[in-house]
């Protein structure tokens, strides 16, 4: 089992004394986005149970650590009376008046703190008597899901996706495109990804921005920090359109490479094989220069592998 210290981390007198010693199966969720979007399904698989977990909305995964805590009781539950469960965050919070809320998880998941192994379906114990949280999974497999390096995030679906684009005010100054490193032309695809027109919006994406499919996960965004929505109410998630339409370029094989016919006899050598190296290399290369790239590691990528 893997512990996970809780001591502080309650405000016992807000919690339901029955669940200062609770056992139950976790229902985990990866994002505020994704719990939004399911908590209050009708066949969510919830009981009185059950331990809520929010995880990655710390100040590494939650990009300045947001307060998203007060998780929400589940409608379902709701409907039957229940007004409490256990709930579990690396998120913060103010302070609550009830409800058994267990937050500020250190280490983080992002950084591979504990809640990262967390599945759900794995069975979680709490004393906040004895100031313990137990993960009652075997520690060889808790190493393993710890090593896995597959996405964690999840990404939007078709829907969800236009439905954020549809947010986008088409602003007549793009505060969004200006606070774009890459002056990415954000509100064009967002129109476009509104209007189901997918392709179209990688053509507009990959005019100004050559790897997408890295932007689109690494980036800190600072262009949902400069859209306008952001005066009265959450900004549009411009990142994970811009990821949500490349990973459908590549699933339907419309990223191509773009050879080009005119060859200029000229070569040039690019040192650095990081993203600006590796875009400087493909945009000369379409130019019809003969690029030789140099890279003083075993491997490519730069910053991105290194």
């Amino acid at each position: 089992q893997r512990q996970m210290c809780i001591r502080d981390s309650i405000k016992v007198a807000a919690g339901s004394k029955k669940f200062l010693e609770h056992t139950g199966k976790a229902l985990v969720y990866d994002s505020a986005e994704e719990l939004s979007n399911n908590i209050d399904k009708p066949d969510l698989e919830v009981d009185e149970n059950t331990v809520l977990i929010l995880r990655n909305n710390g100040p590494v995964g939650g990009q300045g650590m947001p307060e998203s805590g007060f998780l929400p009781i589940p409608k379902k539950l709701l409907d039957k009376g229940i007004r409490d469960i256990v709930r579990i965050s690396d998120a913060r919070m103010s302070g609550t008046a009830f409800g058994t809320v267990i937050l500020h998880t250190s280490p983080e998941a992002a950084v591979k703190g504990p809640l990262a192994a967390v599945q759900s379906g794995d069975m979680i114990e709490v004393d906040v008597y004895k100031g313990i949280m137990n993960l009652l999974v075997d520690q060889k497999i808790i190493d393993e899901r710890l090593k896995n390096y597959k996405e964690f995030l999840p990404r939007l679906s078709d829907h969800e996706a236009g439905r954020q684009g549809a947010r986008c005010m088409d602003c007549g100054i793009p505060f969004c495109q200006t606070g774009c490193p890459v002056n990415n032309i954000i509100p064009d695809w967002n129109d476009l990804v509104y209007t189901d027109s997918w392709r179209a919006a990688l053509v507009s994406l990959q005019s100004t921005n050559n790897f997408p499919e890295f932007t689109g996960r690494v980036c800190p965004a600072p262009c949902e920090a400069s859209c306008t929505l952001n005066i009265y109410d959450s900004p549009v998630t411009i990142k994970s359109i811009e990821c949500a339409i490349v990973d459908k370029a590549w699933k339907n094989g419309w990223i191509k490479p773009q050879v080009t016919d005119h060859k200029t006899g000229k070569k040039i050598a690019v040192i650095g094989s990081g993203p600006a190296g590796l875009a400087a290399s493909q945009q000369l290369a379409r130019a019809g220069h003969e690029v030789n790239l140099y890279e003083k590691n075993s491997k490519l990528g730069g910053l991105l592998r290194y």
